[in-house]
């Protein structure tokens, strides 16, 4: 399947994704897929619903670093917070001082299913 950034004001990124039920090969080639989207449209983290992928679902590449999340859940934030500059695939060419935790801790699946 051929997949594209979502980009607003398009109503699939207003609605709630479904956990992932199952970890297998058609998921491994969205989370490639992902990645591959990611880095072509210059970014260090991507949802599924910003592909039109309905499941809970997060690539992201911090310092050469690649994660997986599959069903994510935040479980802690810290009360330190930091302001920085962030754009988003979905919201191109527009960029905003946004504030968040400095720290965060998450509940997530991996690939291989840890």
């Amino acid at each position: 399947m051929e997949y594209q950034i979502v980009a607003y004001p398009d109503d699939r990124l207003k609605l709630i994704s479904s956990p992932v039920e199952k970890i297998d090969e058609e998921l491994i080639d969205i989370i490639n897929e992902m990645f591959r989207i990611m880095y072509e449209s210059g970014g260090c983290g991507l949802a599924g619903v910003q592909i039109g992928v309905m499941q809970r679902l997060f690539v992201m590449d911090i310092n050469g670093k690649k994660y997986v999340m599959i069903n994510p859940e935040i479980l802690e934030k810290s009360s330190d917070c930091s302001l920085d500059e962030e754009g988003c695939l979905s919201l191109p060419g527009i960029s905003a001082e946004v504030k968040r935790a400095k720290k965060v801790t998450v509940k997530y699946t991996d690939v291989d299913g840890k």
